[in-house]
């Protein structure tokens, strides 16, 4: 009998690294759909058509929105009491608004994308951490081989708002998952990875060992922004700012502030050496981009 072919152990064997691989999003919509998920979960789903029109308009007036289905089982029968968050995940501010919905028709009565820029105040405003851990077995099979033990160790431990979601992006990186409010994307997360993983995002800190980037920002960023966490030993979020990103000839310095001093990340961008399978089921090869780190320099303001 054949051997299934996981492209996460590829990719893990040929030493891929997975930092700066996060799909960029800036504001998400987690709506509850306790159903089986196809491959295209969202798309194929039995939500009303003209509730995904709704979804689809405000999305259209979003920055850079994303759309999870998320479910704690997928089993239940009756679609009632379905949780649905709106969330703005951006650099310099996060909101994670939770509603109740009756039913998805009404979604339509709600203004998404003035909830998710902060200009309409309604729904509940979450403090704690919302994780979300894809699952979808049917997209890739790395996802339900990984991603259902880490789900399940993150209920453990990871507090009220953990949730199985569908496609996120990045199946060769599983186990796989995003945490909010800040929108980070973390990769190769194993159930025992979970303690660590929790105790970091409760303060605010970023699992370095484990993180594709923040979602919020292209990949050049995602990056610099790795470097400047390992080279300067600080894991905190939100203590250092973006300030600029200057392209140069085959490289990028970005230009990051916290206090007094000023940094400069000089990134470039190669295509990898080795090839990867994008997937468990495609036949192809081909290499990724890869950010190595040209220079790092620390300069006091005057």
């Amino acid at each position: 009998m054949e051997q299934p072919f996981y492209a996460c152990e590829h990719s893990q064997q040929v030493n891929e690294p997975f930092f700066a691989t996060a799909p960029r999003a800036e504001t998400w919509i987690l709506l509850e759909y306790p159903r089986p998920w196809s491959a295209e979960a969202y798309p194929a789903s039995d939500i009303p058509t003209a509730v995904k029109a709704h979804i689809d308009a405000q999305m259209a007036l979003m920055p850079f929105p994303r759309i999870q289905l998320i479910a704690r089982s997928h089993n239940q029968s009756e679609l009632v009491n379905l949780s649905l968050y709106v969330m703005h995940a951006g650099f310099q501010s996060q909101r994670v608004c939770h509603f109740t919905l009756p039913t998805y028709e009404s979604l339509r009565d709600l203004p998404l994308a003035e909830i998710a820029a902060g200009e309409r105040e309604q729904g509940e405003i979450i403090t704690e951490p919302v994780y979300i851990v894809c699952t979808n077995g049917k997209r890739d099979v790395c996802c339900s081989r990984h991603g259902l033990g880490l789900f399940n160790a993150l209920r453990e431990h990871g507090g009220e708002h953990v949730w199985q979601s569908n496609h996120i992006g990045g199946h060769r990186f599983a186990g796989t998952l995003v945490t909010f409010p800040h929108g980070l994307y973390y990769g190769r997360v194993a159930p025992e990875d979970v303690p660590a993983l929790v105790d970091a995002t409760a303060r605010g800190d970023v699992l370095l060992s484990h993180v594709r980037g923040r979602a919020c920002f292209e990949s050049v960023i995602q990056a610099a922004e790795y470097y400047l966490h390992r080279e300067t030993g600080q894991v905190a979020l939100g203590v250092f700012m973006l300030c600029e990103v200057e392209p140069a000839d085959k490289h990028w310095h970005v230009w990051f502030e916290s206090g007094a001093q000023r940094y400069r990340v000089t990134v470039g961008k190669v295509m990898s050496s080795f090839e990867i399978f994008a997937d468990s089921a495609s036949s192809e090869k081909k290499p990724v981009p890869e950010y190595p780190l040209i220079g790092f320099e620390t300069l006091r303001q005057t």
